[in-house]
Protein backbone atom coordinates (compact mmCIF):
# COMPACT_ATOMS: atom_id res chain seq x y z
CA UNK A 1 0.00 0.00 0.00
CA UNK A 2 1.52 3.50 -0.67
CA UNK A 3 2.02 6.51 1.53
CA UNK A 4 -1.31 8.03 0.84
CA UNK A 5 -3.30 4.83 1.22
CA UNK A 6 -1.72 4.66 4.63
CA UNK A 7 -2.13 8.30 5.04
CA UNK A 8 -5.66 8.46 4.09
CA UNK A 9 -6.58 5.09 6.12
CA UNK A 10 -5.29 7.11 9.09
CA UNK A 11 -7.25 10.33 8.73
CA UNK A 12 -10.33 7.80 8.25
CA UNK A 13 -9.56 6.23 11.50
CA UNK A 14 -9.20 9.46 12.81
CA UNK A 15 -12.53 10.91 11.55
CA UNK A 16 -14.06 7.64 12.59
CA UNK A 17 -12.85 7.72 16.14
CA UNK A 18 -13.80 11.57 16.36
CA UNK A 19 -17.86 10.70 15.29
CA UNK A 20 -17.78 7.79 17.70
CA UNK A 21 -16.05 9.85 21.00
CA UNK A 22 -18.02 12.92 20.23
CA UNK A 23 -21.76 11.67 19.10
CA UNK A 24 -21.59 14.49 16.39
CA UNK A 25 -22.84 13.39 12.97
CA UNK A 26 -20.52 13.33 9.93
CA UNK A 27 -21.96 16.85 8.84
CA UNK A 28 -21.02 18.58 11.85
CA UNK A 29 -17.59 17.60 11.09
CA UNK A 30 -17.98 18.88 7.19
CA UNK A 31 -19.14 21.85 8.34
CA UNK A 32 -16.32 22.82 11.22
CA UNK A 33 -13.64 22.20 8.32
CA UNK A 34 -15.47 24.36 5.43
CA UNK A 35 -16.07 27.09 8.56
CA UNK A 36 -12.05 26.95 9.66
CA UNK A 37 -11.00 26.93 6.05
CA UNK A 38 -12.95 29.83 5.08
CA UNK A 39 -11.55 31.89 8.70
CA UNK A 40 -8.18 31.08 7.77
CA UNK A 41 -8.84 32.47 3.65
CA UNK A 42 -10.28 35.49 5.15
CA UNK A 43 -7.58 36.19 7.59
CA UNK A 44 -4.91 35.44 4.69
CA UNK A 45 -6.22 37.78 2.38
CA UNK A 46 -6.86 40.71 4.79
CA UNK A 47 -3.26 40.68 6.00
CA UNK A 48 -2.30 40.51 1.89
CA UNK A 49 -4.60 43.22 1.31
CA UNK A 50 -3.53 45.07 4.39
CA UNK A 51 0.16 44.88 2.95
CA UNK A 52 -0.73 45.37 -0.25
CA UNK A 53 -2.67 49.01 0.68
CA UNK A 54 0.48 49.75 2.79
CA UNK A 55 3.31 49.27 -0.15
CA UNK A 56 0.97 51.02 -2.71
CA UNK A 57 0.43 54.63 -0.20
CA UNK A 58 4.67 53.76 0.31
CA UNK A 59 5.11 53.88 -3.49
CA UNK A 60 2.25 57.06 -3.49
CA UNK A 61 4.33 58.55 -1.17
CA UNK A 62 7.99 58.10 -3.43
CA UNK A 63 6.48 59.01 -6.53
CA UNK A 64 4.21 62.37 -5.48
CA UNK A 65 7.51 63.59 -3.63
CA UNK A 66 8.32 66.79 -4.24
CA UNK A 67 11.37 68.91 -2.75
CA UNK A 68 10.80 72.19 -0.65
CA UNK A 69 11.36 76.01 -1.34
CA UNK A 70 14.37 76.68 -3.20
CA UNK A 71 15.19 73.40 -3.29
CA UNK A 72 12.51 73.16 -6.05
CA UNK A 73 13.00 76.13 -7.72
CA UNK A 74 16.85 74.78 -8.09
CA UNK A 75 16.13 71.36 -9.61
CA UNK A 76 13.72 73.20 -12.08
CA UNK A 77 15.86 75.65 -13.29
CA UNK A 78 18.76 72.82 -13.78
CA UNK A 79 16.02 70.79 -15.55
CA UNK A 80 15.05 73.53 -17.94
CA UNK A 81 18.81 74.51 -18.63
CA UNK A 82 19.28 70.59 -19.98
Amino acid sequence: MGNFDQFADSCQHIHTENVRGTGENCEYFAEYILHRGLQIVHREFIEFFLRLMARLRLLEAQLTWRPAGAQYALITRRAANV
